[in-house]
């Protein structure tokens, strides 16, 4: 290390002391004048907001675009409605392409709106543009469709316009219609009709009035709570009205913005997607308000009128960014929490931030895990002097390759360190995500890390699920590089 690297070290550990001392001094602040607030959380009664987590964007010709509808099955894959391709493709949780499918018999998918899976392992796909309601295997192979609703006076038989579905334990399906009647069908498991409820109502502004109870205007999302009560967003009179199983009005719900998708998380917490507010949130089953997560914009977290939402089996929820053309995964770390109570700390605390010192003296060097494409990459474009004195770990292999490589009196044998991999982290990581053995290897080790350096896409993907930092080499050169210009 030379003295200028020396000097710039010993600025930065004197920052974080500065740093420290000042979080000291905040935490007194706090206990002797009161709580800090908690952002997007309303004080008493709320939860804290789950965190981003990564995106399914899907890439090349089967890139997502215009997404609507997402639906995950029991086998953990990601069903998702590509409306602007007319087709639904099918990704694995952590994000890769499987396959895609869009025909019916003879006919293909014109505008595929929603996606569910009943628990015969089935998925039912509105189509706006052909006005219908498929079922498929989950292979994608076309069963059959549902049977529109009874012919009413003058109108012809497929006089509707199915949007979002849902199904109860017995195998009923609900699905909400919003063509004319602008209601909601139940069928049972043959698919016979075996009620409906709701009419045509536009409000001029968002009521709770029971007088406006059954009058919807564009009912997207519905789902069920535990009971079997039933939950439609009553979209544009900006909404939620409850029925009891039997269709009976039960009561309404005031929620911010313009609900689309709705989905329970657990039995008391109701995720709904505001597509104008461009957020999601989260309500108890009498309409408080516990959180709120996401915001307006095109960054990671960030939702362009999003619109629908699902509960994957491993508590995952996957929220369709429709006009940023993703899906967004996030996830409550480590579980879904209870209700905030408020806490005062002894004020022994405030000495805490400073017992971290020594432990940031003794991490001071990242441990970063490359593999041979980015190495190949930094010896091509001759920039050994950007992992010259950083912990760069590779596998056996890759450094048995790389140790005689030499460049500016560098030696990457000198820069370069070995790790062993778990055997049955790898095997674990195989059995997952279907990866050959050289990519397992790598996961065993890169997920206890903090950093991965690959331009693999694959790895990159699911490392991001694992909460793992990743960077490809023009990624690397452009932080790095800016550091040594500093």
């Amino acid at each position: 290390m030379n003295p200028k690297q020396r000097r710039k070290k010993i600025l930065v550990l004197v920052a974080l002391l500065l740093a420290l001392l000042l979080l000291a001094l905040g935490l007194w602040y706090f206990l002797a004048r009161g709580q800090l607030p908690i952002p997007q959380v309303p004080p008493d009664k709320g939860i804290n907001p789950p965190s981003y987590l990564y995106s399914i964007t899907g890439a090349g010709g089967n890139k997502l675009l215009r997404p609507l509808g997402v639906a995950v099955g029991r086998n953990n894959l990601v069903y998702v409605t590509d409306s602007a391709n007319s087709r639904i493709e099918v990704f694995t949780s952590p994000g890769r392409f499987l396959f895609a499918f869009n025909k019916v018999g003879k006919e293909k998918l014109l505008l595929p709106v929603y996606v569910a899976i009943n628990g015969d392992d089935e998925l039912f796909v509105t189509d706006r543009g052909r006005k219908k309601c498929y079922v498929f295997d989950l292979e994608g192979k076309y069963l059959r469709t549902i049977a529109g609703p009874p012919k009413p006076a003058k109108k012809s038989l497929h006089n509707w316009a199915p949007t979002a579905m849902t199904f109860d334990g017995g195998g009923n399906l609900y699905v909400t219609d919003i063509l004319v009647q602008h209601r909601v069908l139940v069928y049972d498991k043959q698919g016979k009709l075996r009620f409906q409820f709701g009419r045509k109502g536009e409000l001029d502004k968002p009521s709770t009035n029971p007088s406006t109870a059954g009058r919807f205007w564009f009912p997207n999302g519905i789902t069920l709570d535990n009971r079997g009560n039933i939950f439609v967003a009553d979209s544009n009179n900006r909404r939620l009205q409850v029925y009891d199983r039997e269709g009976k009005f039960v009561r309404f719900l005031s929620t911010l913005g313009l609900p689309r998708g709705v989905k329970f998380y657990d039995v008391g917490e109701l995720m709904v997607v505001d597509t104008l507010g461009h957020q999601v949130g989260i309500y108890d089953k009498k309409g408080n308000n516990l959180a709120v997560f996401g915001q307006n914009g095109t960054g990671l977290g960030e939702f362009q009128f999003p619109n629908d939402i699902s509960i994957g089996p491993d508590k995952k929820i996957y929220v369709v960014d429709t006009y940023n053309d993703r899906v967004q995964v996030w996830g409550f770390r480590p579980e879904i929490p209870k209700a905030l109570k408020p806490y005062i700390p002894p004020p022994w605390c405030c000495l805490v931030p400073l017992l971290l010192l020594p432990l940031l003296l003794l991490l001071r060097r990242k441990k970063y895990l490359a593999t041979d494409d980015f190495l190949e990459l930094i010896v091509e474009n001759e920039r050994l002097e950007l992992i010259d004195g950083k912990k760069i770990i590779v596998m056996e292999q890759t450094y048995e390759r790389f140790k005689h490589v030499e460049q500016d009196d560098m030696l990457m044998g000198e820069i370069l360190e070995t790790e062993d991999y778990d055997e049955a982290d790898a095997r674990d990581f195989m059995e997952q995500y279907q990866i050959d053995e050289y990519e397992a290897r790598i996961l065993s080790m890169t997920h206890r890390k903090k950093y991965l350096l690959s331009e693999d896409p694959d790895l990159r993907r699911i490392s991001t699920a694992l909460g793992v930092e990743t960077l490809n080499y023009e990624e690397f050169v452009e932080r790095f590089e800016e550091r040594e210009e500093e």
